[in-house]
Protein backbone atom coordinates (compact mmCIF):
# COMPACT_ATOMS: atom_id res chain seq x y z
CA UNK A 1 0.00 0.00 0.00
CA UNK A 2 1.06 3.41 -1.02
CA UNK A 3 0.65 6.22 1.89
CA UNK A 4 1.64 9.51 1.89
CA UNK A 5 1.57 11.81 5.23
CA UNK A 6 0.32 15.08 5.65
CA UNK A 7 0.97 15.47 9.14
CA UNK A 8 4.41 14.71 11.05
CA UNK A 9 2.38 12.71 13.93
CA UNK A 10 0.79 10.43 10.52
CA UNK A 11 4.30 9.71 9.51
CA UNK A 12 5.86 8.57 13.18
CA UNK A 13 3.19 6.43 13.13
CA UNK A 14 4.06 5.28 10.06
CA UNK A 15 7.30 4.88 10.91
CA UNK A 16 6.16 3.05 13.94
CA UNK A 17 4.49 0.37 12.14
CA UNK A 18 7.60 -0.60 9.62
CA UNK A 19 5.65 1.22 6.56
CA UNK A 20 7.71 4.07 5.15
CA UNK A 21 5.49 7.08 3.16
CA UNK A 22 5.59 7.46 -0.70
CA UNK A 23 5.60 11.58 0.72
CA UNK A 24 5.83 13.51 3.61
CA UNK A 25 4.92 17.33 4.39
CA UNK A 26 7.24 19.82 4.99
CA UNK A 27 7.02 20.20 8.71
CA UNK A 28 7.56 15.77 8.54
CA UNK A 29 10.77 13.87 9.59
CA UNK A 30 12.41 13.71 6.05
CA UNK A 31 15.48 11.70 6.60
CA UNK A 32 15.47 10.42 3.28
CA UNK A 33 14.34 13.32 0.84
CA UNK A 34 11.09 11.93 0.44
CA UNK A 35 8.92 14.28 -1.88
CA UNK A 36 7.66 17.05 -0.60
CA UNK A 37 3.40 17.70 -0.35
CA UNK A 38 2.69 20.75 0.93
CA UNK A 39 4.50 24.14 1.60
CA UNK A 40 3.93 26.99 3.92
CA UNK A 41 2.24 30.12 2.61
CA UNK A 42 4.27 32.23 5.52
CA UNK A 43 7.31 33.41 4.01
CA UNK A 44 10.58 32.25 6.35
CA UNK A 45 12.83 34.40 8.06
CA UNK A 46 10.17 36.67 9.86
CA UNK A 47 9.37 37.39 13.35
CA UNK A 48 7.77 35.69 16.17
CA UNK A 49 5.19 38.98 15.86
CA UNK A 50 5.01 39.27 12.20
CA UNK A 51 4.49 35.43 11.47
CA UNK A 52 1.18 35.32 14.67
CA UNK A 53 -0.34 38.20 12.40
CA UNK A 54 -0.51 37.04 9.62
CA UNK A 55 -1.53 34.11 10.91
CA UNK A 56 -4.24 35.46 12.59
CA UNK A 57 -5.02 37.65 9.24
CA UNK A 58 -5.32 34.54 7.18
CA UNK A 59 -6.98 32.48 9.85
CA UNK A 60 -9.69 35.70 10.01
CA UNK A 61 -10.01 35.57 6.31
CA UNK A 62 -10.97 32.38 5.82
CA UNK A 63 -7.74 31.46 3.72
CA UNK A 64 -5.22 28.54 4.15
CA UNK A 65 -2.28 28.59 5.70
CA UNK A 66 -0.75 25.81 3.38
CA UNK A 67 -1.00 24.65 0.04
CA UNK A 68 -1.07 21.35 -0.96
CA UNK A 69 1.34 20.21 -3.78
CA UNK A 70 -1.50 18.47 -6.12
CA UNK A 71 0.83 17.60 -9.46
CA UNK A 72 3.77 15.98 -6.68
CA UNK A 73 0.77 13.85 -5.18
CA UNK A 74 -0.84 12.92 -8.24
CA UNK A 75 2.28 11.88 -9.48
CA UNK A 76 3.11 10.10 -6.41
CA UNK A 77 -0.52 8.23 -6.07
CA UNK A 78 -1.56 7.15 -2.88
CA UNK A 79 -3.46 4.65 -1.71
CA UNK A 80 -3.89 6.38 1.42
CA UNK A 81 -3.48 9.96 2.40
CA UNK A 82 -2.71 10.83 6.29
CA UNK A 83 -4.33 14.28 6.98
CA UNK A 84 -5.13 15.72 10.46
CA UNK A 85 -8.67 17.50 11.50
CA UNK A 86 -7.62 19.14 14.53
CA UNK A 87 -5.83 22.53 13.64
CA UNK A 88 -6.38 24.81 10.89
CA UNK A 89 -3.15 26.07 11.60
CA UNK A 90 -0.73 23.07 11.70
CA UNK A 91 -1.26 22.05 8.63
CA UNK A 92 -3.19 21.89 5.74
CA UNK A 93 -7.58 22.36 6.51
CA UNK A 94 -9.56 19.61 4.89
CA UNK A 95 -10.82 21.85 2.49
CA UNK A 96 -7.67 22.44 0.92
CA UNK A 97 -6.50 19.08 0.89
CA UNK A 98 -10.07 18.13 -0.63
CA UNK A 99 -8.99 20.87 -3.04
CA UNK A 100 -6.16 18.93 -4.17
CA UNK A 101 -7.60 15.84 -3.89
CA UNK A 102 -10.05 17.19 -6.86
CA UNK A 103 -7.50 17.46 -9.61
CA UNK A 104 -6.37 13.39 -8.92
CA UNK A 105 -7.70 10.72 -11.33
CA UNK A 106 -8.02 8.68 -8.41
CA UNK A 107 -8.61 10.09 -5.25
CA UNK A 108 -7.05 8.05 -2.34
CA UNK A 109 -8.50 6.95 1.15
CA UNK A 110 -8.01 9.66 3.56
CA UNK A 111 -7.55 8.98 7.28
CA UNK A 112 -8.11 11.58 9.19
CA UNK A 113 -6.37 12.02 12.60
CA UNK A 114 -8.41 14.17 15.61
CA UNK A 115 -5.74 13.18 18.37
CA UNK A 116 -6.10 16.07 20.80
CA UNK A 117 -5.43 13.58 23.98
CA UNK A 118 -3.00 10.24 24.47
CA UNK A 119 -6.04 8.38 24.78
CA UNK A 120 -6.95 9.51 20.87
CA UNK A 121 -3.35 8.87 19.58
CA UNK A 122 -3.64 5.16 20.46
CA UNK A 123 -7.10 5.38 18.60
CA UNK A 124 -6.03 6.80 15.66
CA UNK A 125 -2.66 4.31 15.93
CA UNK A 126 -5.28 1.54 15.68
CA UNK A 127 -7.18 3.69 12.87
CA UNK A 128 -3.82 3.34 10.78
CA UNK A 129 -2.58 0.10 11.55
CA UNK A 130 -2.20 -3.39 10.16
CA UNK A 131 -4.73 -5.76 11.74
CA UNK A 132 -2.44 -7.03 15.22
CA UNK A 133 0.87 -4.63 14.36
CA UNK A 134 -0.77 -2.00 15.63
CA UNK A 135 -2.96 -3.41 18.40
CA UNK A 136 0.17 -4.77 19.68
CA UNK A 137 1.78 -1.30 19.46
CA UNK A 138 -0.91 0.96 21.02
CA UNK A 139 -0.69 -2.19 23.85
CA UNK A 140 3.07 -2.04 24.41
CA UNK A 141 3.09 2.08 24.23
CA UNK A 142 0.54 2.06 26.85
CA UNK A 143 2.23 -0.39 29.38
CA UNK A 144 5.33 1.61 28.84
CA UNK A 145 3.44 4.75 29.80
CA UNK A 146 1.93 2.59 32.88
CA UNK A 147 4.74 1.30 34.31
CA UNK A 148 6.94 4.57 35.86
CA UNK A 149 3.14 5.24 36.92
CA UNK A 150 2.63 1.77 38.68
CA UNK A 151 4.47 2.49 41.99
CA UNK A 152 1.89 5.82 42.17
CA UNK A 153 -1.25 4.83 41.63
CA UNK A 154 -2.05 4.98 45.13
CA UNK A 155 -0.87 8.56 45.57
CA UNK A 156 -2.83 11.84 44.38
CA UNK A 157 -1.27 12.95 41.03
CA UNK A 158 -1.53 16.39 40.22
CA UNK A 159 -3.13 16.88 36.49
CA UNK A 160 -2.40 20.46 35.41
CA UNK A 161 0.39 22.34 34.24
CA UNK A 162 1.13 26.46 34.48
CA UNK A 163 2.61 27.12 30.93
CA UNK A 164 3.27 31.10 30.51
CA UNK A 165 3.92 31.91 26.76
CA UNK A 166 5.12 35.53 26.41
CA UNK A 167 5.51 35.64 22.31
CA UNK A 168 3.75 33.17 19.92
CA UNK A 169 6.37 30.59 19.01
CA UNK A 170 5.21 30.14 15.55
CA UNK A 171 8.57 29.93 13.91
Amino acid sequence: MRVASLVPSGTLMLRALGVEPVGVSHSCPNPTGLPVLTESLIPEGLSQEEIDRRVRETYREGLSLYRVRGEVLSALAPDLLLTQGVCEVCAPTPKEVGLALGFLTQAPKVLELRGTRLEDLFRDLEALGREGEALALARALKERLAAPLSPLAPLHICRCLRYSLFTAAWS
